[in-house]
């Protein structure tokens, strides 16, 4: 049965199977990587997932910002990106600085100047808390605003979010990554590879 399987693949660059525009289904597509090329066949529907998604890279390890927008480093860079504006717009030199920062350590995966960011932006929940106009307004926006910072902390600090593994593994955006390629094992023991759009 592999045999004839074999017989009616077609070779397909890998680029091509990601990139294309044209309609690809949930079915399971076996691929064989020889260079550039994959073997595609339709494969069984029980198989065994092994951890390879997206072009063909280890499965993400960290965090998706609010289940599945961007990663933490991305997300960090965005939403400091709105602080500088809301910086420059009240004339405010203090969020300037610690978004500026933020920023850099976020282009360089060093955590505490994200870290530091993140204290000035609970300061003014933290203020109002002591003063009594504390609002659900306020506790909502704020906890959306660190949220992307704390988690970015957290994965940098346990090695999950790295220069050597942010663009092979950790890098995801749900606007820019339009197909995933996931390689999974079949009980032949044959390489599968399954479209997920996402």
């Amino acid at each position: 049965a592999i045999d004839d399987q074999r017989r009616n693949t077609q070779h397909t660059p890998i680029d091509q199977i990601i990139s294309s525009d044209h309609h690809l289904d949930q079915s399971s597509i076996n691929i064989m990587v020889e260079q550039q090329y994959a073997t595609v066949v339709s494969s069984p529907s029980q198989h065994q997932h092994v951890g390879i998604e997206s072009t063909g890279g280890p499965t993400k390890l960290g965090h998706k910002c609010c289940g599945g927008c961007c990663d933490m480093r991305r997300a960090v860079i965005i939403v400091d990106i709105l602080s500088l504006v809301i910086g420059f717009l009240s004339f405010s030199v203090m969020t300037l600085l610690t978004a500026t920062a933020s920023i850099w350590g976020a282009l360089n995966y060093r955590y505490w100047p994200v870290a530091i960011n993140a204290v000035c932006l609970a300061f003014p929940l933290t203020r109002s808390f002591f003063v009594g106009d504390l609002s659900i307004m306020l506790i909502v926006v704020t906890a959306l605003w660190i949220y992307p910072h704390v988690m970015f902390c957290l994965e940098v600090r346990s090695g999950v979010m790295s220069r050597e593994t942010y663009h092979g593994r950790e890098e995801f955006s749900c606007c820019c990554i339009s197909k995933r390629i996931i390689v999974s094992a079949a009980p032949s023991g044959i390489p599968v590879a399954e479209v997920v759009m996402v």
